[in-house]
């Protein structure tokens, strides 16, 4: 296990770094104090412009910082010996930790050739022989992965021996090298030259290990078929590269030699192509609008994992403490604490890692994710209140000579609301709470599968198979992801080594801790959501409709021509004893859907509201504001005017949405003309019922916008989804854990290689979901003018 998970719970910025071997040991001075300036730079400020890589700090002073080094000699050791020097600074109190992939085992590649050439002292060879175990890992090809320890060194024994073996070792460094890269979310490149550009063809078909080649393909993006796993596919996500001049020993009559000294330790910083403007394929990496593009994406990155590696929200230690259990049950029992020996407590360290930066996350999603609801319902409030207040000013006219002080008032207030719905969007907007939200519910979901990949040994990436559809934007993402879990290799030779029973038992707790717990989640979520979208539905069309009667009803009778022409006084329409049989009368229809309803249901919605938890990150709600206690009695009290036995009949929504509307609509119509005479402060029926009409349209487009604004629909359809693949995966892990029993070794392999598969295959279901969500989100965001 890589020891730098256990000295920080923060997710990391990871440095990488490529060069030659045989650097000029004059310039050894120079060449680190430019890589001691880059480690500085990586801390400093965002408002200061760097000198000497053209662009301002990135500001991660509390990120910790994790250096890639194959620890080849030259440029990776001089690297490492740089980061461990500095990670004494107070700058860099966050950490900087060194990790190394290596082309071969540790001991092994003592005897390649990268250690037995006539270059290479004593001093190198001692400096990866001192290199602490737990801190080095073997990169793997696609057909190493089912290797346990004993065949791969058997393997790598030939390779090293085998007098025709050169293009195999070649393979195996840039393999490394390619690792380096692919996992770095910047590249420290140590050459003599500037990095040109390599024609495509040589890229792709001379599998050189040299520097320029995995600089270039940090640049340009990877190539596919080396490695078995990567984070990213193109070139925005590759980060950007940092080259540093360091001179390689001169060699006899060789003329350049001052020229290429002179500039040892010179810095310059190279971006991916993917940002470079379309008119320079001539690659002029020093263009001002490429560097621009290059680096607010670098920024961006760097500024988001420093936020979250900032935030100041409290998270209880014991939730984090039962992190693990809780993704895992009986985890105490399936994976005992690390000791000497113990590999399954190697897993231990790494899943319970992953399960507190998960926990971790989920609880900053939670917070964010309460006040963006806190907002919308702030705005739904306003904007409700706001239309009341218009209504008022528009009608609350009760005679010619009176009501100039109420209206002016109402008006104000209106006004006032419209202003106070905009400054409080505005805050919110500014402190980014929306998209904090999105973005750290993304990386807690993508945490989720990561975890139980890991678990049965999967070797699979999130970050490889995660939101490749956007990039750039959210690349910081698969990021924080990736670096929280990679190396993936070595947990699954853990797995492979343990014994059936062991096997079994880890499986069976992944089952009911992921896909039984996520298909109850999801089972509860659409029945909760279909609810709730059929309340919003109805009462949207049932309030429109009473408004598009009462419009008709006050054309009708406003008018005089109209009025003249049905024989009918609008203000002699009804006395008031009439006026008291049409209220009668809409209470009697209420009241007969009130006996029509589901007791039994209404009860279960109310267990529903008083024991709400959010299962999604299994944790309680916070007590609710007096507010939300009246909301919610609200749509209690209003669920009963929606009987489900009437529902359920064919025709019943309409019978019941018919029913609702004359009787909202009569009892509009009797109140106004009943409260007529009462005073001479009130306006004439006509008037009333024109407000309570705006009222109603405004409770109808709110009520429909609701839907809209919590993505009601498509959320119903993406959980119905994910409830019939979770239920059809709960079938299948069963059949195959009880296919475990057997005692025939072959066929248990294969049935354990087939869970495996089934697992991986929930993943990349469950991937898309989370994206489809993020994306659902991103595109219509809350703002007022949608409310």
């Amino acid at each position: 296990m890589p020891h730098f998970r256990s000295v920080s719970s923060k997710p990391a910025i990871i440095i990488g770094v490529t060069g030659h071997m045989d650097l000029d040991p004059g310039q050894c001075n120079l060449v680190k104090t430019g890589l001691k300036h880059v480690f500085a730079w990586l801390r400093a400020s965002p408002k200061e412009k760097d000198q000497e890589l053209g662009h301002p700090g990135l500001g991660l002073t509390d990120t910790p910082v994790v250096l890639l080094s194959s620890l080849a000699p030259g440029a990776d050791q001089w690297a490492v010996s740089v980061a461990r020097e500095v990670s004494t600074e107070p700058v860099h109190r966050a950490g900087v930790h060194v990790l190394a992939p290596l082309p071969f085992f540790k001991d092994q590649y003592l005897e390649s050739s990268t250690f037995n050439r006539a270059c290479v002292d004593e001093s190198a060879k001692q400096f990866l022989a001192n290199f602490p175990d737990e801190e080095t890992f073997v990169v793997r090809f696609n057909d190493e992965l089912n290797h346990n320890e004993a065949e791969l060194r058997a393997k790598h024994r030939l390779i090293l021996t085998g007098p025709d073996a050169k293009a195999v070792r070649d393979r195996r460094f840039l393999a490394a090298g390619e690792y380096v890269a692919a996992y770095s979310d910047i590249l420290l490149a140590l050459t003599d030259g500037s990095i040109r550009p390599i024609e495509s063809s040589a890229l792709i078909q001379r599998e050189s290990p040299s520097a320029e080649a995995i600089a270039q393909r940090k640049l340009r993006g990877l190539m596919f078929g080396l490695l078995p796993t990567s984070p990213a596919l193109g070139g925005s996500d590759n980060g950007a590269v940092i080259h540093i001049y360091a001179p390689r020993k001169p060699k006899r009559n060789d003329t350049s030699a001052n020229a290429k000294t002179s500039k040892a330790g010179k810095l310059e910083i190279l971006f991916p192509y993917e940002y470079c403007p379309d008119h320079l394929r001539a690659q002029n990496y020093s263009d001002k609008r490429w560097q621009k593009a290059g680096y607010a994406a670098l920024f961006a990155l760097a500024q988001n994992f420093q936020l979250l590696n900032t935030e100041q929200i409290a998270v209880r230690k014991e939730k984090e403490a039962r992190a693990l259990s809780e993704l895992l049950p009986n985890a105490e029992v399936l994976l005992p604490a690390r000791s000497d020996g113990n590999e399954l407590g190697r897993l231990r360290d790494t899943l319970d890692h992953l399960a507190r930066l998960r926990r971790r996350i989920a609880d900053y999603n939670r917070y964010y994710d309460e006040r963006i609801k806190r907002l919308k319902q702030t705005l739904f409030r306003l904007a409700f209140f706001s239309a009341l207040f218009f209504a008022l000013a528009e009608s609350w006219v009760p005679t010619p000579d009176t009501g100039g002080p109420l209206r002016t008032f109402c008006f104000v207030a209106g006004v006032a609301l419209t202003l106070a719905a905009w400054a409080i969007f505005s805050w919110h907007r500014a402190r980014l709470y929306d998209q904090r939200s999105d973005d750290y519910r993304a990386i807690a979901e993508g945490l989720r599968v990561q975890f139980y990949w890991t678990a049965c040994g999967s070797g699979e990436s999130v970050a490889s198979n995660y939101l490749q559809r956007q990039r750039g934007e959210i690349g910081w993402i698969r990021g924080v992801i990736s670096a929280a879990s990679f190396p993936y290799e070595t947990m699954r030779s853990i797995f492979d080594n343990l014994s059936p029973d062991k096997r079994r038992a880890l499986l069976g707790s992944i089952r009911k801790g992921w896909v039984q717990e996520q298909l109850g989640y999801f089972t509860s979520n659409v029945d909760k959501l279909t609810r709730q979208r059929a309340f919003f539905v109805h009462y949207s069309s049932i309030m429109l409709f009473s408004a598009f009667l009462l419009y008709i009803f006050n054309f009708i009778f406003q008018y005089s021509v109209l009025a003249n022409l049905s024989s009918l006084n609008p203000s002699l329409l009804m006395n008031r004893s009439e006026a008291i049989s049409l209220c009668g009368a809409a209470i009697a229809i209420v009241g007969i859907l009130y006996g029509l309803s589901d007791f039994d249901f209404i009860d279960k919605l109310r267990t529903d509201e008083l024991n709400s938890t959010d299962k999604l990150f299994q944790a309680p709600s916070k007590p609710r504001t007096f507010m939300d206690r009246i909301f919610a009695s609200l749509f209690l009290v209003f669920s009963m005017f929606l009987p489900k036995r009437v529902e359920s009949v064919r025709g019943g929504n309409y019978l019941l949405r018919g029913a609702l509307v004359v009787a909202i609509t009569i009892l509009v119509v009797g109140s106004a003309y009943y409260v007529r005479g009462l005073g001479s402060w009130l306006p004439s029926p006509i008037k009333i019922s024109s407000m309570l009409r705006n009222l109603l349209l405004a409770g109808g487009v709110l009520c429909g916008l609701w839907v809209s604004a919590n993505h009601l629909t498509e959320n119903i359809r993406r959980y119905a989804s994910m409830e019939s693949m979770f239920n059809g995966a709960d079938e299948r892990f069963g059949q195959y854990l009880a296919a475990c029993d057997g005692n025939d070794p072959v066929v248990v392999q294969r049935v354990f290689d087939d869970i495996r598969s089934l697992i991986i295959a929930v993943g990349r279901e469950s991937l898309p979901e989370n994206a489809d969500w993020l994306f659902t989100h991103r595109a219509r965001p809350v703002e007022p003018v949608s409310t």
